[in-house]
C-alpha cells in the first residue's frame, strides 16, 4: 500500500537520513542536511517502508513557493505518483494561503514539460528565467 507523508521542517529529522539517500540516487547534485534544513515542505511518498517517491518546496509561506524537485522511482512511473505527490505539495502550500506556486523544468525534456502543463502549470512567455553565474 502506497502512503503519502506531508513534512515541514519540524518532522525533517525523522526522515533526514531516508530522505538523503533517496536523492543520493536520483539526484546528480548532493543532497546534504543542508538542504533538507532550508527546504519548507518536503512530501514522500513510500511503500514497504521504503521511499519510492518525493517532492520538496521552499516557500515563504504566505506569498510565494517554489517546486525545486520531484523524483519517482522508475517501477513507479505512470501511475499517477507524480501527480499525487504535486497534489500534495501544492495543497499543503495552499493551506498556508501561497498564491503563486512556480517551478523550473527541463526544456529538453518534452514529457516532463507535458506533465507539469497537465496539472495546472503554464508557461510564463513574457518573463525571463535568471540565475546567477557561477
Amino acid at each position: 500500500m502506497i502512503k503519502i507523508k506531508t513534512l515541514k521542517k519540524e518532522g525533517f529529522n525523522e526522515f533526514k537520513d531516508a530522505i538523503i539517500e533517496f536523492y543520493s540516487t536520483k539526484y546528480k547534485f548532493p543532497v546534504t542536511n543542508i538542504t533538507i534544513d532550508n527546504s519548507t515542505i518536503i512530501c514522500l511518498a513510500y511503500s514497504d517502508n521504503q521511499i519510492i517517491g518525493a517532492i520538496r518546496a521552499i516557500s515563504d509561506l504566505s506569498r510565494h513557493g517554489i517546486i525545486v524537485d520531484l523524483f519517482v522511482n522508475d517501477d513507479f512511473r505512470k501511475k499517477g505518483m507524480g501527480k499525487l505527490l504535486l497534489t500534495s505539495v501544492i495543497d499543503e502550500l495552499r493551506k498556508y494561503g501561497v498564491r503563486n506556486i512556480g517551478l523550473v523544468t527541463e526544456p529538453g525534456i518534452p514529457w516532463l514539460v507535458d506533465f507539469y502543463k497537465d496539472n495546472g502549470f503554464i508557461e510564463i512567455k513574457d518573463s525571463i528565467y535568471m540565475e546567477l553565474e557561477n
